[in-house]
């Protein structure tokens, strides 16, 4: 048995969960759900740090068939764990191929929204500032700030 430290999902309330290796090929969603926020919780109180799935990205990581058994799971979340700057775990952060399976149950819109989404958060990534972004998207200072309102995105500034 694997012993590994559990918390609700919003909350930092903290307390020990036993989950038994084993494969996770199953499409069962309440042992898949307690063994990805198990390894999640682990890694944050190791590296003292606060990660969260969103609803999507967990819906992602749960409904995915994993020929690897239980370590590719549990592999998968460790690395999205310490990789993700930021509290949330978006499905943008998830391996290509679990997004394209995302992808291609998505309306064209929502499509268009990720791609431009993930668009926008690398360029502000790689430039660092909004105005470098916007003339790297090749759209003016006041629509990138608007594209970053509707979406949501906010660049950090540390």
């Amino acid at each position: 048995m694997h012993e590994g430290l559990t918390r609700n999902w919003g909350t930092a309330v903290c307390c020990t969960s036993k989950i038994t290796p084993g494969s996770v090929r199953t499409r069962d969603s309440s042992r898949r759900r307690k063994l990805v926020k198990s390894d999640r919780n682990k890694i944050c109180h190791e590296f003292q740090i606060v990660r969260r799935f969103t609803p999507e990205t967990l819906d992602l990581l749960l409904n995915h068939d994993y020929p690897g058994n239980v370590r590719e799971l549990r592999n998968l979340v460790e690395g999205l764990c310490v990789s993700v700057e930021g509290e949330w775990i978006t499905p943008d952060a998830l391996p290509i191929y679990l997004q394209k399976r995302h992808e291609h149950s998505a309306s064209l819109k929502a499509q268009i929204d990720e791609t431009e989404r993930r668009a926008i958060r690398q360029a502000l990534r790689e430039e660092g500032s909004i105005r470098k972004a916007a003339k790297r998207l090749q759209i003016s200072h006041a629509t990138l700030l608007r594209k970053m309102q509707k979406h949501g995105i906010e660049i950090d500034r540390d």
